[in-house]
């Protein structure tokens, strides 16, 4: 809003409705139920984006950290949530033999990255989903160079990730274009597994995040346009 009004447009903050429809505290026991996976198991989501395009530039890099980390933690199990069959068939050919499950999610990714120890996502709307689910993540993404030059100069804010964005801090690892490899992947995604503090760092700052989203939104958004009609409707 302070944007807004410094050009003087009427804003009000009304959150995200994702906020309001997402427990403060998740349910980890009960989506772990629902999709089959123990309590204690060690649980990777991978999200590679929800079109095509970006399929293509991060599934196979997201797929081979995974074979990367596999051969460290072999125990450890993988989820991709996909949000439609033709999804769930483009990525299956490029699963092979590795320990990855697609998991056919219409209504989102919710469920998968609540039961998830950690997640690796693709920069937009899912990591400020992961972070109101409260999993601890790292955010990666690449595009063709050329929109890349022409975005990274076009850039006014200092993160792609919603959650560091919001917070104006580097509260997410990032690794975007050059640095979205898979060394570097398996690197940092291995630190955060074994760093249980900077998991719970993570987990504060979705915390505080998610209480500051968490506004009511649909009613919030309609009552302030309903008032403002009002207003306008008394000035005339």
């Amino acid at each position: 809003p302070p944007y807004f009004l410094l050009h003087d447009l009427r804003a009000v903050a009304v959150g995200h409705p994702l906020a309001d429809r997402l427990p403060l505290t998740p349910d980890r026991r009960s989506a772990r139920h629902a999709l089959g996976i123990a309590e204690d198991a060690l649980v990777l989501a991978v999200l590679p984006g929800s079109r095509a395009s970006e399929w293509q530039y991060h599934a196979s890099v997201f797929f081979a950290t995974v074979a990367k980390l596999h051969a460290v933690y072999p125990t450890f199990q993988v989820l991709v949530p996909c949000l439609h069959e033709r999804m769930q068939t483009y990525l299956a050919e490029l699963v092979g033999d590795l320990p990855i499950r697609l998991v056919v999610s219409p209504q989102g990714a919710s469920e998968v990255l609540t039961a998830s120890d950690l997640a690796l996502v693709v920069s937009g709307t899912a990591t400020l989903e992961a972070a109101l689910c409260h999993t601890p993540m790292v955010i990666a993404y690449q595009m063709h160079p050329v929109s890349w030059w022409i975005m990274s100069r076009m850039a006014k804010v200092s993160w792609a990730g919603l959650p560091n964005i919001l917070a104006n801090a580097s509260i997410v690892p990032e690794l975007l274009q050059e640095d979205m490899q898979v060394d570097s992947l398996a690197h940092t995604l291995g630190h955060l597994f074994d760093n249980p503090q900077a998991q719970e760092a993570q987990r504060r700052a979705f915390d505080v995040l998610h209480q500051q989203l968490r506004l009511n939104t649909a009613e919030t958004a309609v009552s302030t346009l309903i008032q403002w009609w009002r207003d306008d409707v008394r000035t005339r």
